[in-house]
């Protein structure tokens, strides 16, 4: 390649001083000094296929490393990011690489709903690229997770599906809690390391630590940290679980993390006096149901019209961790808010469970804007008539009392080892 000296256009007379051919392929990217360091690959450490609303930061940085042709990393390196979707934000634009051949950045995606794409490149002409996806939601709502290093990659993956899942029917951005002075996980929430909040940091929305339980004798708890002052009220929310039980759920831990989720952001518990006749205080076997009327009207929408009982029915008897809080199992099996055990205490299969218009009308109640359009289609098991309670064995405990902010802690048998109440 070759490039000869002439006069510019629009300076008639002037002259341009004769370069060498190596200036000019460096000056055209060309050719790389063989000071600088070269890369055969970029390839994509984390940070690929988040999802988050638009033009906001996603929640973990984009990591990239350079090797070289002999897979070593490549430090020195000067990378480029960039992307060519609208609104798109990269913090910074250019780094370079680390020791560890790896660099760094903030994304904030842009306007458009949809996937976006970041590309990291050696600013060089035929230097190697790297491309990140991510994908923009149209709503505004966001559940932030936060893992515990522990937790297996593609454990992670069915986590993140549950939460998104939520995020599609619940589209309302929540008021920013700014923590001034930080916060420290107390109490029953002691140790739970992925919801520290330096001072000044912000909860956006909702974050819920998910972390892997230490203690090999408890099978998993869960709660909450701290709340809101208006609804919806969940605001710093954490999961500890067993390795061996995220490993047994399988194929049916999107789902199940869906429910439990659901309970997290208030579902059941936040219902307060919107309940009628809750078991509580009526004692097993009462007319148990939640009449607000847009959950009412999903209810008959989906083949509850012919259901002669008070709508929607709640669920009514069994254990104290179940009643009051899940739709009534011998009418709503097949629902995501179901109880999630069989009466055998199996976990049931989640896999083919429906998040319907029902529950996103209940979550609505509470105080989230909601897209009812993005509900699971959903139609009652057949036929709907007036049936007997459920006779649900004793003696199974998952939590305590979600009102009363308890936590149960229990072992792999189902035996409750103990109960923390928040002080």
């Amino acid at each position: 390649m070759s490039r000869s000296a002439r006069q510019p256009m629009g300076h008639p007379g002037s002259l341009v001083t004769p370069l060498t051919a190596g200036v000019l392929l460096a000056l055209a990217g060309c050719v790389t000094s063989p000071d600088l360091p070269e890369a055969a690959v970029i390839e994509i450490v984390s940070g690929e296929d988040q999802i988050q609303g638009r033009g906001r930061v996603l929640h973990e940085p984009v990591v990239v490393r350079a090797l070289d042709e002999a897979g070593l990393p490549v430090a020195g390196l000067r990378l480029r990011f960039s992307s060519f979707d609208p609104g798109t934000v990269v913090d910074p634009q250019s780094v370079t690489t680390d020791s560890l051949g790896q660099a760094a950045v903030s994304w904030t995606l842009g306007h458009v709903a949809g996937t976006q794409t970041l590309t990291a490149s050696v600013p060089t002409r035929r230097g190697p690229i790297a491309e990140v996806t991510a994908t923009a939601r149209p709503g505004d709502f966001d559940i932030h997770i936060v893992f515990d290093n522990a937790v297996a990659v593609e454990h992670r993956t069915a986590i993140r599906n549950a939460a998104e899942r939520w995020s599609a029917v619940l589209v309302g951005d929540l008021p920013d809690r700014v923590f001034e002075r930080g916060f420290v996980p107390a109490y029953h929430c002691q140790g739970v390391e992925e919801l520290a909040i330096p001072p000044g940091g912000v909860v956006d929305d909702v974050r819920l630590g998910v972390r892997i339980e230490r203690d090999r004798d408890l099978a998993y708890r869960l709660g909450h940290c701290a709340r809101r002052e208006t609804e919806p009220l969940t605001m710093l929310a954490f999961w500890s679980v067993g390795a061996g039980i995220l490993d047994a759920t399988g194929a049916d831990l999107e789902g199940w993390t869906t429910h439990l989720i659901g309970h997290l952001l208030g579902f059941g518990w936040a219902w307060g006096d919107r309940r009628r006749n809750a078991v509580r205080d009526e004692g097993l076997g009462a007319d148990t149901h939640f009449p607000h009327p847009a959950a009412v009207a999903a209810f008959d929408a989906a083949g509850g019209a012919a259901w002669t009982g008070s709508k929607v029915p709640v669920q009514n008897h069994g254990p104290q961790w179940l009643v009051d809080v899940h739709w009534r199992e011998s009418l709503m099996s097949n629902e995501i808010m179901s109880p999630d055990y069989t009466e055998d205490l199996q976990l049931k299969p989640f896999r083919e469970m429906s998040l319907s218009a029902i529950t996103v009308q209940a979550m609505a109640a509470i105080g989230y804007e909601v897209d009812v359009s993005e509900a699971d289609a959903y139609t009652l098991p057949t036929p709907v008539v007036a049936a007997e309670p459920t006779a649900w064995r004793p003696g199974f405990r998952r939590w305590g009392d979600p009102e009363n902010r308890t936590v149960a802690i229990f072992d792999a048998s189902g035996r409750v080892v103990s109960v923390t109440r928040r002080r």
